[in-house]
Order: C-alpha cells, then sequence, then structure tokens
C-alpha cells in the first residue's frame, strides 16, 4: 500500500477543529479538513466543498482511517495543495486568536509565546524561515486580539463598585457545580487599615 501523508490539528477561519494533511506525493503541500457535519469522523476536504465536490476522509484519534482511496486522489481537478507553510502560518495566526479568546491572555503574551514555540514546533530550518516570513506581524493584529479579549473579559465600569461577576475568580466562574472552587471570590481589601470585604 502506497504511503499516506499525516496530519495535524489545526483551527478553522472560525476557531472551530479541522485537520491540515501534508501531501506526499506533493512535498511540501497540504490539504485543509473539516468536519462534514460537526460531529463523527468524516471530515471534508475545504477546497473540494468550495468546488461543489465532497471529497471526504475519516480521521479518528488524529490518524487517517486508510479507505479504498488514497487521501491524495478522487479530489476536484481545481483543488490543488496549499504551500505548507502557508497553512502553517494562516495556523499560528489562528493560534494566536485561540488563546486570546479561550484563556483571556493579554494580546502581546500569546502572540509572544506562540512565535518563540515555532522552533519546537517545526523541526526544518527552512519550514521555520518560511513560516516565520509569512506569519503576521504584532502590529497587524493587535487591534484584532485586543476584540478577541474584549469577548472574553468583562470591563470594569466604575473601580470603585466592582460587578459581582468579577468578584469571583475565573477558576470560581468555570468549575462544576460539585467543585469546592465553585463561586471562589478573590480577596479584596479597601481602606488604609486593610480590612477584608
Amino acid at each position: 500500500m502506497e504511503e499516506i501523508g499525516s496530519v495535524s490539528v489545526g483551527r478553522t477561519q472560525y476557531l472551530r477543529k479541522m485537520y491540515v494533511y501534508r501531501c506526499v506525493r506533493q512535498p511540501g503541500l497540504a490539504l485543509g479538513y473539516i468536519s462534514v457535519n460537526g460531529t463523527g469522523y468524516a471530515y471534508r476536504c475545504l477546497q473540494c466543498k468550495r468546488l461543489r465536490k465532497n471529497r471526504s476522509l475519516t480521521i479518528v484519534n488524529d490518524a487517517i482511517v486508510p479507505g479504498t482511496q488514497h487521501p491524495e486522489d478522487g479530489h476536484h481537478e481545481a483543488c490543488k495543495g496549499v504551500p505548507l507553510a502557508e497553512v502553517e502560518s494562516r495556523q499560528i495566526d489562528r493560534q494566536i486568536r485561540d488563546a486570546v479568546r479561550t484563556t483571556g491572555k493579554r494580546p502581546r503574551e500569546a502572540f509572544s509565546n506562540t512565535m518563540c514555540a515555532i522552533p519546537k514546533r517545526y523541526k526544518s530550518e527552512e519550514l521555520q524561515q518560511q513560516v516565520i516570513v509569512n506569519a503576521p506581524t504584532y502590529a497587524s493584529v493587535r487591534r484584532l486580539l485586543s476584540r478577541h479579549r474584549a469577548q472574553r473579559c468583562t470591563p470594569i465600569p466604575d473601580p470603585l463598585n466592582i460587578l459581582d461577576l468579577l468578584r469571583s475568580t475565573l477558576r470560581g466562574r468555570e468549575a462544576d457545580d460539585e467543585s469546592s472552587h465553585k463561586n471562589e471570590r478573590f480577596l479584596l481589601y479597601s481602606g488604609e487599615n486593610g480590612k477584608p470585604h
């Protein structure tokens, strides 16, 4: 049986889960696959979907289940692989946005952490260089990241009158009902004597 390329987990434009397939027959190119119905194991080729053709793979536990066709066969004639460096730089941009939105990290911190992880993520020095060249600059994504963070973080209109929502920690807000950390509060001090609220 012919060798099959590997897949890695990525994010779509709307930060949903997708898979990036690294082509074997065309080294340096990749194809994107998204879930057919949001659940299950069937994933559709993104470019074929745009060209109104259905070409899907079965992916279980982040690995392709071999089928009757090679993953690179049966695509639309106009469906061509995208350069891997371009796909990976898009994935880095989406990873930064996802980190800001889900964890509430500051935009600069999320950007720096992700860019510093590039050498660990890609072993090939050539691919590292291409990804860094194609990756967005902080200045180009700063406003977008700030909007994502604003969705996660609640602004404080009056520092002397803190909302009840902000009096509990993030761990306290996201804990299960049975958890001992449910509605865990920050220790707030006021006045010169430092008496807790």
